[in-house]
């Protein structure tokens, strides 16, 4: 009824004043007009000129309610908007008349049809008589801001960025209520950089006024700053008290803006406060809470004290985890979770579960955005050493065979990354040729730290890969930069000067260990690296057994080939002290059994278990040869009294015979299972060879293959078979 008493304008004014929803059929009715209006705009006899602006205004309102009624199709609708536009930039005397509304009014009227040039020329014609109407202003009518910020959020939707509509506003940021500064800060952080001058600005304001303002505006600020939170740190710390007196009203939102925040500001004391008063409000409510939101938020925790609330957070989240949990999170949301788990130390085994889930999504892990996010999982394992078979046999296949892969991360990552390869132990040829290779490519950029270098070539000569270019490049840069050092003449400073150039004891004696490996010991240079090891400061440094052992058969081969006597004399000297000394004071294997886990490091705990490996194949190979009769067996026999080396299995009657079981850093894991099957190894290369100079007639037996016979019988014949090899009778 209501067509037969309003003319159809008014109906059009009606609707949009009122926003009424209402069904296609309501505007049958003003199906002449618009037929009329379709007919003007496809004719091209619609003539702007005639028209003032708030007639164009009406035409523009008609169009708009047109579209939205489904009575005139888009087409038609960007041809109109093409004639208006033509019609501004030509720029009549009428075009003058339009007034700050008018533009408003066309903008709004025609926003829905997304229309990029039409927006962008109303916006310029908007932002150009703001301009002109406030050139010299002191102050702009509220009203004015207002629509400025509202029609710069109408751009964002559309991802249209006008600069000069920021800048206007910006200008008068002190003029704006909080509610207004709030809203324009959270539209200025979301360019990015682009906006970041406008966001300095308004920090600037807001870091004045966020003591006096609510806490769900000081939120909003505080959300918009987060992106710059370590720059725009005193907004934070001013708002400490507020988030506590109020941490039971935060959403689950607002709690982790907030633990983000705190894991940015760590080194800073409030925050790590604030950070566990959060915590423990969350974990008052932790049954109720989806699991989802608790993930996110351990996953927030990864940097920072170590705290007893953070710690027992943690550990309650993942008890109440489930797997499918963790199926369903984000690849960045689980690689968050791994950082934090590797940072507390506690409930480990849920890396297994994790990584199996990263190596079955591979492809997210390579797509993401932050294209060196794999190689973040790298360091990861490299810090704990948890072996997941899964994800490396996925990463062999994904990443590291795929040199486009490879080449999106920097050379000093893909030396954590085949530092991974080496501290689980895991073998793949292909995979340690590539990594090397695109090493060896960025090798320059590695020449600032020694240890780097010194990383790369270890992991290359454990697992005997011969790269005589990479080698010859890294003996020459680390000879000449010890001596250039002038290390030798630092006396009690030595660690220090050393550590100030990114030089570790470690990366010495792996140093001097991998060139060892690779024959490059006879060089007359590498008496710098012996020189070294005798330093006083040096060698009264408390080191790892393995280090100590290095160092040795450095020198041990040194003495088999005639080389730099005198220096390996005194190596082999002063490091068999010290090995002697490390011994004595080892605990037991009984007591090590009763240690916690977290009392050892991947270390230590690999050495154990390597160390009674060892021991018990030693005492079943003593049983078998004593039901053969053989009773000249000596166990554990050192060639000589500083020998790196032990003969596990001695036949004291005869010259220099034996048995000699590979363990520890002498066996690598394959990556198929995972099995320790590989021991063409730079250690037992270098064992060999020193035992082979020194007249030893050994046979090798990787403990590893000695686990795998299976019955008594076929050990037995086995330890014939290695009798015969070395003629002796049973």
């Amino acid at each position: 009824m209501i067509s037969k008493h309003l003319k159809p304008s008014n109906i059009i004014k009606i609707y949009n004043i009122h926003s009424v929803k209402v069904h296609k059929s309501f505007f049958t009715t003003l199906s002449e007009d618009f037929s009329n209006l379709r007919r003007k705009i496809q004719e091209d006899e619609l003539d702007l000129t005639k028209l003032n602006s708030s007639q164009i205004r009406d035409l523009s309102e008609q169009v708009s309610v047109g579209f939205r009624g489904q009575q005139i199709e888009r087409s038609l609708v960007e041809k109109f908007s093409n004639i208006v536009c033509d019609y501004m930039q030509r720029d009549p005397p009428e075009c003058k008349k339009f007034t700050l509304d008018d533009y408003y009014s066309l903008l709004n009227y025609n926003y829905f049809t997304r229309s990029d040039k039409y927006i962008s020329i109303l916006t310029a014609s908007i932002c150009n008589l703001l301009e002109e109407n406030y050139k010299d202003a002191e102050e702009v009518p509220e009203v004015e801001l207002q629509k400025a910020i509202h029609l710069v959020s109408r751009l964002n939707k559309l991802g249209v960025y006008n600069s000069q509509l920021f800048t206007f506003v910006s200008r008068y940021v002190n003029k704006l209520n909080d509610r207004l500064l709030s809203d324009f800060a959270s539209l200025s952080q979301k360019y990015g950089l682009r906006t970041k001058h406008i966001l300095d600005v308004c920090y600037k304001e807001s870091l004045k006024r966020i003591e006096n303002i609510d806490l769900d505006l000081s939120l909003n600020l505080l959300r918009s700053f987060s992106f710059f939170s370590y720059e725009y740190r005193e907004i934070y710390f001013k708002s400490v008290d507020k988030i506590l007196e109020n941490v039971n009203s935060l959403s689950n939102e607002d709690a982790l803006l907030m633990l983000n925040v705190a894991k940015t500001l760590n080194n800073y004391p409030d925050m790590m406060n604030m950070r566990d008063q959060i915590l423990a409000r969350i974990e008052e409510n932790i049954l109720v809470m989806p699991n989802t939101h608790l993930i996110k938020c351990v996953g927030e925790l990864y940097r920072g004290s170590r705290s007893r609330i953070a710690k027992t957070f943690v550990s309650s989240v993942l008890d109440k985890v489930e797997e499918d949990d963790l199926k369903n999170l984000t690849i960045n949301s689980l690689v968050n979770l791994l950082h934090t788990i590797n940072h507390f130390k506690t409930k480990l085994t849920y890396l297994t579960d994790i990584l199996r889930i990263l190596g079955s999504r591979m492809n997210e892990v390579v797509s993401n955005r932050n294209l060196g996010l794999w190689a973040d999982i790298f360091t990861i394992i490299l810090d704990c050493g948890w072996l997941s078979l899964p994800f490396m046999k996925a990463a062999i296949k994904n990443i590291i065979m795929e040199p486009q892969v490879l080449c999106r991360v920097s050379t000093y990552q893909l030396v954590k990354v085949l530092q991974t390869f080496y501290k689980l132990r895991i073998y793949h040829e292909e995979s340690y040729k590539a990594l090397i290779d695109a090493i060896e490519n960025g090798f320059d950029t590695l020449l600032p730290k020694l240890n780097m270098v010194s990383e790369t070539i270890l992991a290359a000569a454990d697992g005997n890969i011969e790269r005589n270019e990479l080698f010859t490049k890294s003996f020459d840069f680390i000879t000449k930069r010890v001596k250039e050092l002038d290390l030798m003449n630092s006396g009690e400073e030595l660690l220090t000067e050393m550590s100030n150039n990114y030089i570790w004891p470690r990366n010495i004696i792996t140093s001097a260990w991998s060139f060892t490996v690779m024959d490059f010991h006879k060089r007359e240079e590498f008496k710098t690296l012996m020189e070294l090891l005798l330093h006083p400061r040096f060698h009264n440094e408390d080191v790892d057994l393995n280090l100590i052992l290095m160092c040795l058969e450095v020198a041990e081969t040194c003495l088999v080939d005639g080389v730099h006597i005198d220096l390996a004399q005194d190596v082999s000297e002063t490091y068999g002290d010290k090995m002697r000394f490390k011994e004595i004071n080892r605990e037991e294997p009984e007591e090590l059994e009763n240690l916690k886990d977290n009392r050892l490091s991947f270390t230590e705990s690999q050495n154990i278990h390597f160390h009674k490996g060892r021991t018990r194949a030693t005492r079943h190979i003593q049983t078998i040869l004593d039901n053969l009769n053989k009773k000249d067996v000596l166990l554990r026999v050192a060639p000589h009294y500083n020998s790196p080396y032990i003969v596990d299995v001695c036949f004291s009657k005869e010259n220099k015979k034996g048995i000699i079981l590979f363990s520890g850093r002498e066996l690598l894991r394959n990556h198929i299972d995972g099995k320790w099957t590989n021991n063409d190894t730079g250690s037992t290369k270098l064992k060999l060879k020193i035992l082979k100079r020194q007249n030893w007639n050994v046979v090798a037996l990787s403990c590893s293959q000695w686990s795998h016979l299976s019955s008594g019988l076929e050990r037995r014949e086995y330890i014939k078979s290695l009798m015969d090899q070395l003629n002796i009778s049973y």
